[in-house]
């Protein structure tokens, strides 16, 4: 394979992924966990919160907050040795859209090594 089929494999691949991404009813983010910067959104929470990549996550997805939210599952989500602890399940009123989420954290390995909170919200204010 020559160097440009294997850029233009790679850019497919990387299209299909957000297609994904993008084309779930979730609101999907990526939070560095020791600055809380948010790395990556899909399409859906971007319509709710905007471009926030880049930001805070605490200053940005919550209201009223001084530092990280109490409620951070960054702890939950490794053990003593910093390994991942699988997916942390729970329920959530988000203080800026009022709406009720069911959300799944979990630890991941980012693209350039260093471990990251995925959140994936799904939102069941209807329930």
């Amino acid at each position: 394979m020559s160097r440009r089929q294997t850029e233009e494999a790679l850019r497919k691949s990387h299209e299909a992924l957000l297609t994904v991404l993008d084309s779930l009813d979730a609101a999907v983010y990526v939070a560095d966990m020791d600055s809380y910067e948010i790395l990556f959104v899909n399409k859906y929470l971007s319509k709710i919160f905007g471009d926030v990549v880049g930001k805070i996550c605490w200053q940005t997805l919550q209201t009223d907050q001084s530092g990280p939210c109490s409620f951070c599952t960054n702890k939950k989500l490794l053990n003593a040795d910093g390994e991942p602890t699988g997916v942390y399940l729970w329920e959530f009123q988000n203080t800026v859209t009022g709406r009720w989420y069911e959300i799944r954290d979990r630890a991941i390995k980012w693209v350039d090594g260093r471990t990251v909170r995925l959140e994936i919200a799904t939102d069941i204010t209807e329930r």
